[in-house]
């Protein structure tokens, strides 16, 4: 009896290990992911702003976006 106790408390142990793994096995990368955009988000507090003049790699590209002549004139008219 004592036997077949060791043997499930060891069965028992090794599932809990195995689902915590399986439950863990994305996070990692997740929160990988979770950092780089906060950083990309916030450099602006991580570099000075004198790097950032100095090694424009730092900074995002900038987007240049088209607008309407009907457009500015309908944001004019509000």
């Amino acid at each position: 009896m004592l036997k077949a106790i060791k043997r499930i408390d060891k069965i028992r142990v090794a599932r809990e290990a195995r689902h915590h793994d399986m439950r863990m096995r994305g996070k990692k990368a997740i929160e990988r992911q979770a950092a780089a955009k906060e950083l990309e988000q916030s450099i602006h507090l991580v570099k000075a702003p004198a790097a950032l003049q100095e090694d424009p790699s730092f900074t995002l590209p900038k987007m240049t976006v088209k607008v309407s002549q009907s457009q500015m004139e309908d944001r004019m008219e509000e």
